[in-house]
C-alpha cells in the first residue's frame, strides 16, 4: 500500500533531504519503481540541480550499464553537454527523461561488482600488491589472456593510472599509465570502447573499466533477464523505506537500533569477528545483500552471479570483519528479522511512538552457530530501555 509522497511538496522542501532523495532516486532506478524515481529526481532538482547532474551517470553505471546500454550511454552524453541540454529543452527536461529511461529499463550491476571485488576483496590484496609492481607488459599480458574477469580488472586498473588511488591498497605502481591499452583490451566493440572513454575519471571513477570487462563477458554468452524477489514496504513519513540504509544518517540509527533490539544478531557478528564499534556497519552490510542489492529485473549472464556473490563478500561483509562461514547465516537471519528493521526505522523516523516492536527472530543456522558460545562472552543478552535509548539519540560514525 503506498502513501502520498508529501515529503516533497515545493513548500516543505527541506535541504536536510537531500541524502533521503538520493538515496531514494538510486533505489527507486534499481527497482524500476518510476514515478517514485522521477519525484526524487524533481526533488534533487530543487536542492542541488549540480549534484544531481554529476550523481545520475554514476548511477547509470553502476545500476543499470549493459542491461539498458542506450540509456546509459544518452545519460552520459548528455550530462557532459550542457549547450545540448539547453537547446533541448533545459537541464531539467533531460534529466527527467533519463531518470525515466533508466528506471524503466532492465538492469546490470556486475560492472560496478568487478569494480568492488577487484578494488576490495581481502583475499585478492597479494594480486594488487603484484600489480603494483608489475611491468605494463606484463599488466597487459594477463589483460590479455587471463580466464578470471577480477585478476583482469585488478591488471586494468592498475594500468588505468590516477584512478588506482580508489582502492584501499591500489597504488601507484611501476607501469607508465596507459588508459587506451586498457580500453583496447577489455572493449569488446567500438560502441564500449566510445562510451568508456566518456564516461572516465570524474564521478564514475573507474567503473567504465567494469563496464568495458563485463561487456566482453556477455558479448557471446547466453543473456537472459531475471527478477528479483525482494520485500515491498510501506513508504514511512512519505518516503521509500529502502532509502534509509547506511548512507542516511536515520538509516544508520535505525541500523543501531536493529542491533541493540536483536541480541542474536549482535552475538552472531560478535561471534563471527565484528568488533563492538562495527556492528551496525555489518547489519548495514547484511541489509545489502538482503534488500538494497535488489533489482526489479536483472541482466544476467555467465560469470555474473559470481560477481554479485564476491562483491557482496568482498565489498562489505569482509570488510565488516565477518568471517566467511559467519556470512549466509548473518545473511538469513537478517532476512528473517526485515519485520524488526522496518519498525526500527519507523521508530527513529518517530512515525511509531512506542519502543515495543516484533519481536526477533532466531533461525536455526544462527542457533546452531551461537550453541557452541553459550556462556562465552559473546553470548545473546537483553537489551535494556537505557541501552536502546542510547542507540537512538547516539550518531554513528559516517560509512565509507
Amino acid at each position: 500500500m503506498a502513501e502520498p509522497l508529501r515529503a516533497f511538496d515545493e513548500r516543505t522542501i527541506s535541504p536536510g533531504h537531500k541524502w533521503r532523495a538520493s538515496s531514494a532516486l538510486q533505489k527507486s532506478i534499481r527497482r524500476g519503481k518510476v514515478m517514485t524515481a522521477l519525484t526524487m529526481a524533481r526533488a534533487l532538482l530543487q536542492l542541488d540541480p549540480p549534484y544531481l547532474v554529476r550523481r545520475l551517470p554514476v548511477i547509470a553505471l553502476e545500476d543499470v550499464g549493459l542491461g539498458n546500454l542506450d540509456a546509459a550511454e544518452a545519460t552520459i552524453w548528455a550530462l557532459k553537454n550542457a549547450a545540448w541540454r539547453k537547446r533541448v529543452g533545459g537541464t531539467i527536461e533531460v534529466v527527467l527523461r533519463l531518470v525515466e529511461e533508466l528506471a524503466s529499463g532492465v538492469k546490470d550491476r556486475s560492472g560496478c561488482d568487478l569494480v568492488v571485488t577487484a578494488g576490495f576483496d581481502p583475499q585478492r590484496a597479494a594480486e594488487r600488491q603484484w600489480a603494483s609492481q608489475a611491468t605494463a607488459r606484463e599488466l597487459v599480458d594477463v589483460i590479455a589472456t587471463s580466464r578470471d574477469p577480477v585478476s583482469r580488472a585488478i591488471a586494468a586498473w592498475q594500468l588505468s593510472g590516477p584512478a588506482a588511488r580508489e582502492s584501499a591498497d591500489m597504488r601507484p605502481g611501476k607501469a607508465r599509465p596507459d588508459l587506451e591499452a586498457v580500453i583496447e583490451a577489455v572493449a569488446p566493440n567500438h560502441r564500449v570502447a566510445t562510451l568508456m572513454r566518456a564516461a572516465w575519471g570524474g564521478r564514475t571513477g573507474v567503473l567504465p573499466l567494469g563496464l568495458g570487462i563485463v561487456a566482453q563477458m556477455a558479448a557471446h554468452a547466453d543473456v537472459r533477464v531475471e527478477r528479483d524477489r525482494f520485500e515491498q514496504y510501506d513508504p514511512i513519513d512519505g518516503w521509500p523505506a529502502e532509502c534509509f540504509d547506511v548512507h542516511v544518517r536515520e538509516g544508520r540509527r535505525a541500523l543501531a537500533y536493529l542491533v541493540a533490539a536483536a541480541p542474536t544478531l549482535a552475538s552472531l557478528l560478535r561471534s563471527g569477528g565484528v568488533s563492538e564499534r562495527r556492528l551496525w556497519e555489518a547489519a548495514g552490510e547484511l541489509l545489502w545483500c538482503v534488500e538494497t542489492d535488489s533489482c526489479d529485473r536483472r541482466l544476467v549472464f555467465p560469470g555474473s552471479r559470481e560477481l554479485r556473490w564476491q562483491a557482496r563478500r568482498a565489498g562489505g561483509l569482509a570488510w565488516a570483519g565477518l568471517r566467511p562461514e559467519f556470512h549466509e547465516p548473518a545473511i538469513e537471519l537478517l532476512r528473517a528479522n526485515t519485520e524488526l528493521l522496518d519498525h526500527a526505522r519507523r521508530r527513529v523516523l518517530g512515525v511509531v511512538p512506542s519502543r515495543r516492536g516484533p519481536r526477533e527472530v532466531v533461525t536455526p543456522a544462527a542457533r546452531d552457530l551461537l550453541r557452541p558460545l553459550r556462556g562465552s562472552s559473546v553470548r545473546p543478552h537483553p537489551i535494556t530501555p537505557d541501552e536502546l535509548r542510547n542507540e537512538l539519540t547516539s550518531d554513528p560514525t559516517k560509512p565509507r
